[in-house]
């Protein structure tokens, strides 16, 4: 049997077989490994810690912090304790679930539907989805509730990150309406009522299917316009109009490459289609000033790269380098990109 004291509590040493009680009821729970750990440490700590995990699986994402892997002993003897102390005198589930931040409606979810990436996804589900609507909401199949999370996070995702739209489009919504898929291809169609709900002319009493049957028909309407047209109408700004890029060079050069700003919605749909990636998809974040590209370039004016930076807390972070066709790049380009950083930070004034 495995000690419980904080110098003993092994579990990174260990095999999960090796493991007795507490490993069998977290693999009752959970399927993913991460995550039977961080129970299994709770519940050796503490009895209670089994009576709140079997109730309400999802708070095992409260105590692990959506960590996908966690490599010290000594931090999973943390999380057991603090959870140990939360309900050793048997609070109630909701005030339990509340200090984790997490709706009390999503102890329905199966521990089976759960991993350390949906943490945020849960999160953000928890902070704007009404109580009543989010009871209403939840799949009741295990495997169904992972399409909804999946479902709910791409909408949250293509939302934020790509297309640049804060605050999110109608979330309460996307949760009542996205729990539907029961195939993992299905939720393809999520980026396009991503725009939909930002650009068309939406309704938020629509069905799925109503709003599925109204994302065609806007599909066929910006089918017959002209390109400039089709931007103007999903973005609000023409085709050739400037991005507004703060703090970045519009040309940079380093040892025979250049670093050429891609910073209007036509020069972006040029880099896709000449690098043969996705790039474009990244258009509403750009507008919106979250995102930044650049088109690496040789002799000849080859493009050899696509260089994406990404805008977070005042400053602008390398976010990905990618060759034609999302092949990796040489390290000359490599090289160009950390000296193009090192320039950057050093015009900021930082060391």
């Amino acid at each position: 049997m495995i000690t419980v004291d904080d110098k003993l509590f092994q579990f990174d040493q260990l095999e999960l077989g090796d493991l007795a009680g507490p490993d069998r009821e977290a693999r009752k729970l959970y399927s993913n490994i991460a995550l039977v750990r961080v129970a299994a440490a709770a519940i050796h700590r503490s009895e209670r810690a089994l009576e709140y995990l079997t109730v309400a699986p999802v708070l095992v994402l409260g105590l692990s912090c959506g960590a996908k892997k966690i490599t010290r002993a000594a931090a999973y003897g943390q999380i057991a304790g603090m959870f140990r102390n939360r309900v050793e005198s048997g609070p109630k589930l909701r005030d339990v679930m509340r200090h984790y931040k997490i709706a009390p409606q999503l102890r329905r979810l199966s521990g089976k539907a759960l991993s350390p990436g949906k943490a945020r996804i849960i999160g953000a589900i928890s902070h704007e989805v009404g109580p009543s609507i989010l009871a209403q909401s939840i799949p009741e199949k295990s495997f169904h509730q992972h399409l909804w999370l999946i479902a709910m996070d791409r909408w949250w995702s293509f939302s934020i990150r790509r297309r640049g739209f804060d605050p999110v489009p109608y979330p309460e919504w996307a949760a009542s309406r996205l729990n539907r898929f029961t195939q993992q291809e299905q939720l393809r169609v999520v980026s396009d009522l991503v725009d939909l709900a930002h650009w068309g002319r939406f309704d938020p009493r629509w069905t799925f299917d109503q709003a599925h049957q109204a994302m065609e028909r806007w599909h066929v309407e910006l089918g017959r316009m002209n390109a400039s047209q089709r931007f103007k109408a999903n973005h609000g700004i023409e085709y050739s109009e400037t991005f507004k890029v703060a703090g970045l060079p519009v040309e940079w050069e380093f040892m025979g490459l250049r670093f050429v700003a891609v910073d209007s919605g036509e020069k972006l749909f040029d880099e896709g289609r000449a690098m043969h990636h996705c790039v474009s998809t990244y258009v509403g974040a750009c507008i919106g000033g979250n995102y930044a590209v650049f088109s690496i370039r040789g002799t000849g004016d080859k493009r050899l790269a696509t260089f994406g930076l990404r805008w977070e807390n005042g400053w602008w972070l390398s976010d990905q380098v990618k060759g034609p066709c999302n092949k990796p790049v040489v390290t000359a380009v490599h090289a160009a990109v950390q000296e193009f950083m090192k320039d950057y930070r050093k015009s900021r004034g930082a060391k």
